[in-house]
């Protein structure tokens, strides 16, 4: 932001604010380690320091609160953010400092999805006396703005304008591939059309996104043409022969055709349903960038055995099937056929293995091990425990102190309590009231009604008063509500990054897909983003062993049984607001392998993960097959997908 001037004008015009001088030179140390932290990154930390100078009474408080203000949204703390700018006085101050306070003012608004008030406050402000670090949150600031309200040209030409204050070569290549992402969205007639005549940077990236998306099939020889026309443009470097080889790989990573096994009625029929508009968001955003030319076929799991269904699926030449959803189907399907093409279901069994079969799914076992980490990495060993009077509670505790013992943490106590129930008193005494050692963390499973009733208690019982609070994901409706979540200040818990708007961002991000989940109640929420992973997992299960992929239920890698793991993010409610945190793991700590021992479950209706509902006639997506079919079914299937054999 503007910093190096804000804080230039604190050192040089003590007198101009009636400052004594020996005040001055008392804040300096502070002043100059806030500045230090945020050289390093530590945006939270140097937030905290200019929130203290702007604690004292001075004439300057205008000054450290737009200082604090900007680091809080460094730190994606905009709730924290906003109230600081809201109590800066705009008559009083300097002109360059009224332009970063615009600039703040447009960064919240961004931050809630405001696109039209963005731009106005950003068309309002004076870029030439803004210094480089500002230019660059301007220019950023304004492509974001333009991206959120459709205007992908006008956010590239934005891009463009960042490049001169980008020094470091990796963050060069992934800045050049966000160029390349947001016109690719264009079709090859519009990037023609609207492309400029003359031969300027932005009419070599459209050229260039234009040649990526039409030639795919002799990509090498129009990309040597390309070359010849933009011998100067800073795409034609090393960036761009980056990209063409992880473009060429991508392409031959893709199945032409995927079959997806959903049920279109039954029990599971409205989740299933949610599933598929994520699924079709990712796939249709895919298919604007030229990322996606296989045929997608949908097979509805209750015509017929979930086996046969399978073989017709492979029979018409799919080379990945997407599904089941439903345990018992993934558990005959396993059981009663030897898989030729592998299987990306969306549910998880325990125990359940096969080399063609990776098993993906929004499981307990995920949220179990996550808020482990998270405990263990705080630092804390001995844990009381507090869970629901039920089968799912109980794998819950199950999950959580294999984990937590797998980390040298000791489970203290544990206390079931009745969901039911509207006074948690005794179950919370119950908790407390333990022999043991002295517990030091208090981990909870509980959805939002049970966890702003728990918390008070916990915070109100001597033997818990003083503990932190960790919980899994389902205390957290998915969006914020101060008033309903007013009692949950101080719980940290770890959730999907889709949810946190400010963690994963973009056209598949919670704001972009706002019309597919605005009317679904909180349970079916993160279903979306399940689907929206089930499409982008498509082309990267080859890779995913050695390489985590951000996706938006997590941070995902493959592990030893196919099983694809989800590293949560974590954030910590204050005021009722999450205040965002970290990865689960971001610290690192070392987690000793420990093979996974297969189990005889057998999976119950009571098993599966996913929201439940009694349907009647649900109403049915329109079918793909007619609009998205781009190339003819092969003849011989080639997979590129390399099953893991244990």
């Amino acid at each position: 932001m503007m910093r190096r001037y804000l804080i230039l004008l604190i050192v040089s015009l003590p007198f101009f604010y009636g400052c004594s001088l020996a005040t001055q030179f008392m804040h300096m140390p502070e002043i100059n380690r806030a500045e230090a932290l945020l050289q390093q990154g530590n945006n939270k930390e140097a937030a905290e320091v200019y929130k203290r100078l702007a604690s004292y009474n001075t004439d300057r408080q205008n000054q450290f609160r737009l200082l604090a203000a900007d680091a809080l949204i460094g730190a994606g703390d905009v709730k924290q953010a906003k109230k600081y700018v809201d109590t800066i006085n705009p008559t009083r101050l300097t002109a360059p400092q009224f332009n970063h306070l615009k600039l703040l003012h447009a960064q919240i608004s961004l931050s809630s999805g405001d696109a039209e008030r963005a731009l106005s406050l950003l068309k309002g402000m004076q870029v030439a006396p803004l210094d480089n670090r500002s230019k660059f949150s301007y220019y950023d600031s304004l492509a974001f703005a333009h991206s959120l309200a459709g205007q992908p040209i006008k956010s590239v030409q934005s891009l463009i304008l960042l490049d001169p204050y980008i020094r470091d070569s990796k963050k060069l290549g992934q800045h050049y591939d966000r160029i390349l992402k947001t016109l690719m969205t264009l079709s090859t007639h519009t990037l023609h059309v609207k492309q400029p005549l003359a031969a300027n940077t932005l009419s070599g990236w459209m050229s260039l996104a234009r040649t990526l998306k039409s030639n795919k099939y002799n990509l090498a020889a129009s990309l040597a043409k390309w070359r010849k026309l933009y011998p100067y443009h800073p795409a034609n470097s090393d960036f761009l022969l980056t990209y063409e080889q992880k473009y060429q790989h991508e392409l031959k990573a893709r199945p032409s055709t995927i079959a997806v096994l959903l049920p279109e009625s039954g029990r599971y029929a409205n989740a299933a349903t949610v599933i598929k508009k994520g699924f079709m968001a990712a796939y249709n955003l895919a298919k604007r960038e030229a990322r996606a030319d296989a045929e997608i076929r949908f097979y509805d799991t209750e015509s017929a055995n979930i086996v046969d269904i399978y073989h017709k699926a492979v029979g018409e030449g799919a080379q990945l099937v997407i599904g089941p959803l439903n345990k018992n189907h993934l558990q005959t399907l396993i059981g009663g056929v030897e898989l030729s093409v592998p299987v990306l279901s969306l549910n998880h069994i325990e125990g359940l293995s096969h080399p063609y079969l990776y098993q993906f799914g929004l499981s307990p076992i995920d949220d179990a091990q996550q808020v482990a980490f998270k405990a263990r990495q705080d630092g804390f060993q001995n844990a009381l425990l507090l869970i629901p009077q039920s089968s799912k509670g109980e794998r819950i505790a199950n999950y959580f102190t294999k984990h937590w013992q797998r980390l040298g943490g000791n489970i203290v106590n544990t206390q079931t309590y009745d969901p039911a129930e509207l006074d948690f008193s005794k179950a919370v005494k119950k908790l407390g009231s333990h022999s043991g050692q002295t517990a030091d963390v208090v981990i909870m499973n509980a959805y939002p009604r049970q966890a702003n009733s728990l918390n008070p208690h916990l915070l109100y019982d001597k033997a818990t008063a003083n503990l932190p609070v960790y919980a899994t994901s389902e205390l957290y409706s998915g969006s914020p509500d101060e008033s309903r979540d007013a009692d949950l200040d101080g719980v940290v818990f770890c959730d999907i990054p889709w949810v946190f708007s400010q963690v994963y961002t973009g056209s598949l991000g919670k704001y972009a897909l706002q019309e597919l989940w605005a009317e679904l109640p909180a349970s079916y929420l993160r279903l979306v983003p399940l689907g929206v992973d089930a499409y982008n997992l498509v082309s990267k299960l080859s890779k995913l062993r050695g390489t985590a992929y951000q996706g938006a239920t997590g941070k995902l890698t493959l592990g030893t049984d196919n099983r694809i793991n989800r590293e949560l993010f974590c954030a910590e409610f204050d005021k009722g607001d999450p205040k965002l945190l970290n990865f689960a793991r971001e610290k690192g700590l070392f987690i000793p392998a420990v093979p996974a021992q297969p189990q005889n479950i057998k999976a119950t209706e009571n098993d599966a993960t996913l929201p439940v509902v009694k349907v009647s006639a649900p109403s049915r997506l329109e079918t793909v097959n007619d609009e998205v079919k781009l190339s003819p079914l092969p003849t011989q299937p080639d997979v590129n997908i390399q099953p893991h054999v244990q």
